[in-house]
């Protein structure tokens, strides 16, 4: 989802935005969810799988990492996650 959108007067196209939302969903297969080793680790009380758990962690810490990099001069950078949620 974009904000903000300026648009080329002639064709109308998206040239330029303000903001942009991201929305990333992962699939979870329930099979292969082990109680015994994750299960309802994320807190959420949804059940979650090792695999999971692991892109989770990767995509928290490439955010983190934009955020140290790219935060500031006019770009705000927001981010959650099922078991983290990070505001400025």
């Amino acid at each position: 989802m974009l904000g903000g959108v300026e648009r080329h007067q002639v064709t109308g196209e998206i040239i330029g935005a303000t903001s942009v939302i991201s929305h990333w969903m992962l699939y979870v297969n329930f099979s292969a969810v082990d109680h015994e080793k994750i299960g309802n680790l994320a807190g959420t009380e949804d059940w979650a799988s090792e695999e999971a758990m692991l892109w989770e962690n990767e995509f928290l810490a490439l955010m983190e990492r934009l955020k140290i990099e790219y935060d500031g001069d006019g770009v705000e950078i927001f981010y959650s996650a099922g078991r983290r949620y990070i505001f400025n």
